[in-house]
């Protein structure tokens, strides 16, 4: 197994072949086998690296420490371990926006930033943002989380695609999400609720593309269209048909697009 020292402990990647680097970041209580399909492939071509964000998959879970910054701090830390330099950023949902403060603040190691409905800049809404969700649907979450985690994590699996894929994906989904402990889970929605990157959309000063579902339910596509105003380089790749998870419920045209992005 693959580890490099975080802050808060250890930090597991997945890596495979070599040239130019991808990091991909996953999502809410999810891991780095979310990007298996891009992985499988892009490894041919590209130096690709997975992480598992701390507390989540194999990474070490400690008791606090689930700020974004936090996150970017370990995304720093990992890239200079690997020696990982021009790389290509790829975010997807809370990924996404962990990816997008890193891209504003740190900046390091980076030339091409990735955002697969990102929860930037705001995952609530707010009278400024109509784009998120609303305040009372997360607190709703949050106390699912408390009272019913298992039903908690299979609506959260349900509501990634459009059109329910088949019975066996979305029960990998699922499970999935379940490794992840539920103080995890709900320490990073209470951070979703906190964290505000409008202000920091025109710090970011690579190329950048938002890969945005027209039925996403979780970061509505309104967003999408928010950041490419602020942001100096930016493009958003709609997918008409597809909800939150684009680089899942249909990865073939996905991958196909993701490359047309890479080819910079």
């Amino acid at each position: 197994m693959s580890y490099v020292s975080g802050e808060a402990g250890n930090i597991f990647y997945e890596e495979s072949g070599e040239g130019r680097p991808i990091v991909f970041v996953h999502g809410w209580a999810a891991n780095h086998t979310f990007w298996e399909p891009q992985i499988t492939s892009l490894c041919d071509e590209f130096r690709t690296i997975a992480i598992d964000l701390r507390g989540h998959g194999r990474s070490d879970k400690p008791s606090r420490g689930y700020a974004f910054d936090d996150h970017c701090k370990d995304l720093k830390r990992l890239m200079e371990e690997l020696k990982v330099e021009d790389a290509t950023l790829m975010g997807w949902s809370t990924g996404g926006g962990i990816a997008t403060k890193y891209a504003a603040t740190i900046k390091d190691h980076i030339i091409q930033l990735g955002l697969v409905g990102p929860t930037s800049p705001r995952f609530v809404s707010s009278p400024d943002y109509i784009h998120g969700v609303p305040l009372e649907a997360v607190r709703a979450m949050i106390d699912e989380e408390l009272r019913d985690r298992p039903a908690s994590r299979r609506r959260a699996a349900e509501w990634t695609f459009h059109k329910l894929p088949s019975m066996q994906m979305l029960d990998w989904v699922w499970m999935n999400l379940m490794q992840t402990p539920g103080f995890v889970g709900i320490k990073l929605l209470e951070e979703l609720i906190r964290e505000d990157l409008t202000d920091l959309l025109s710090e970011i000063e690579v190329p950048t593309g938002i890969f945005q579902g027209r039925h996403d339910e979780f970061t509505p596509p309104g967003g999408a269209d928010f950041m490419a105003e602020r942001i100096k380089d930016c493009e958003v790749i709609m997918f008409e048909a597809l909800g939150h998870a684009v680089h899942l419920e249909d990865p073939i045209f996905f991958n196909k697009m993701l490359r047309r992005f890479l080819e910079i």
